[in-house]
């Protein structure tokens, strides 16, 4: 019986991409269905809670990278040879737990670094430096990776190696750093990055304590960044001055299109900015303002904003202290305006009988 060639066995095993239990059992037919179904199982998420992909990911690492667990007594056998070069083929990392490194320590490491419910420094040192090591190894082993996240590492070793990504990495186009505590310092040396970088198109700081300072920075990256098209910088604390920075940022910057600003404390003047921004820029699909304490004067200074944008689609002022007669003015706005689909207004003030004209408002269009 003919073998099929390659390129059909490829095809019919990435349709069971999402099955990988069905993709181990073809590793086991032969040499052939395993060339095809490896690239396959290791394109990714990378499964950083499993303790068998650590252990062959260690196996990967240079020496220089085995060099930084040396002082922790971690001694891994040198000259091994994978069968595969498995992390070349790597596209997502997500490093959303260090559950795989602790289940390693704890069945494979040297006895003191046994994983603890109350972990010590010593062992939190050994976990923060195999994750560094492994994603050196990633960066230096992969021309692949397009989609890279992180969660809750602080600022680290690590987080200073991800922001080298944006500086270095020709091919990362996803970067979701969340919970990582970058603060002022840490997004200054990141947006120093994206002055330089042009394939980064979104970008997640989530929960940062970026602060104004950094919002400030970040601001400044988007006068000369001209690939990124999605912003989130959610609970960040950037206060007025920061939003104010950002939105003035906006009336030059042509190339993004979504803005994501919940829980930042913009105030009064930053919903004026911002008014400000909708007038000027022409690029901005989605802008997410909600919980920003923005009140009725801020809320009145976007109405007269929305009689003149005309490229913004949705609006999101959810929990901004909007009473019944900020509904009408937003009321009176959309009836000039001819491009916004989508209004959140949810945990306001407002009269149902203004919310309810509202929607028909938008339903119309």
């Amino acid at each position: 019986m003919l073998a099929l060639p390659n390129e059909c066995l490829f095809e019919i095993f990435t349709k069971l991409k999402n099955y990988n239990r069905c993709l181990f059992s073809c590793l086991l037919v032969n040499r052939q269905w395993c060339r095809n179904v490896v690239p396959i199982l290791w394109s990714g998420p990378v499964p950083f809670e499993n303790r068998k992909f650590i252990r062959t990911c260690l196996m990967a690492l240079n020496s220089e990278e085995k060099a930084e667990l040396i002082p922790f007594n971690i001694f891994l056998p040198i000259n091994v040879k994978l069968l595969f070069k498995y992390t070349s083929y790597i596209t997502t990392i997500k490093i959303l737990s260090d559950d795989g490194i602790k289940k390693w320590l704890d069945l494979e490491g040297p006895p003191e670094l046994a994983y603890h419910s109350d972990l010590n420094y010593i062992v939190r040192d050994a976990i923060e430096t195999i994750r560094y090591s492994l994603v050196l190894m990633f960066l230096r082993t992969s021309n692949n990776i397009k989609d890279l996240k992180a969660y809750g590492m602080f600022y680290s070793k690590t987080t200073s190696l991800l922001i080298e990504i944006a500086d270095k990495s020709t091919t990362v186009t996803n970067l979701s750093f969340w919970k990582n505590r970058l603060g002022p310092e840490g997004t200054k040396l990141l947006a120093e990055a994206l002055c330089k970088n042009s394939t980064l198109t979104f970008l997640d700081l989530w929960g940062n304590c970026i602060g104004p300072e950094g919002g400030k920075a970040l601001a400044k990256a988007l006068y000369k960044n001209n690939s990124l098209t999605h912003l989130k910088l959610n609970n960040n604390q950037l206060g007025p001055d920061g939003g104010k920075a950002l939105a003035k940022a906006l009336c030059e910057n042509k190339s993004l299109i979504s803005l994501d600003l919940w829980c930042n404390k913009l105030g009064p003047d930053g919903g004026k900015a911002f008014a400000e921004t909708l007038c000027k820029n022409t690029a901005l699909l989605s802008l997410d303002l909600s919980k920003n304490l923005l009140g009725f004067e801020g809320i009145k200074a976007l109405t007269k904003a929305l009689c003149k944008n005309n490229t913004l689609t949705f609006l999101d002022l959810s929990e901004n202290q909007l009473d019944t007669k900020g509904g009408m003015e937003l009321a009176k706005a959309l009836c000039m305006n001819t491009t916004l689909a989508s209004l959140k207004l949810c945990s306001n003030q407002i009269d149902d009988i203004i919310l309810s004209q509202i929607n028909a408002l938008l339903v119309r269009k």
